[in-house]
């Protein structure tokens, strides 16, 4: 079973991949980097940021990590 998380209203769940998206998003890493480092392709890197983007209702990198730190997928340093 796929490690998920939820948000508080129980409707967004993201999957172990999306999670680790967000992490290294968080991290500043370029699509390239995130692809890299996911063995993935920066066209699949695109299209997961634009899920996530569309799950947890935000528009930006900047607005996800938000969504990361509100949420406790991440912690602020």
């Amino acid at each position: 079973m796929a490690k998920t998380a939820k948000k508080k209203s129980g409707k967004t769940e993201l999957t172990a991949r999306e999670l680790k998206v967000i992490t290294l998003v968080c991290r500043d890493k370029s699509n390239v980097e995130i692809a890299k480092a996911m063995g993935m392709s920066a066209s699949w890197v695109d299209y997961c940021k634009a899920g996530i983007y569309r799950k947890i209702n935000r528009n930006t990198p900047i607005g996800m990590a938000m969504y990361a730190v509100k949420n406790g997928l991440v912690e602020a340093k």
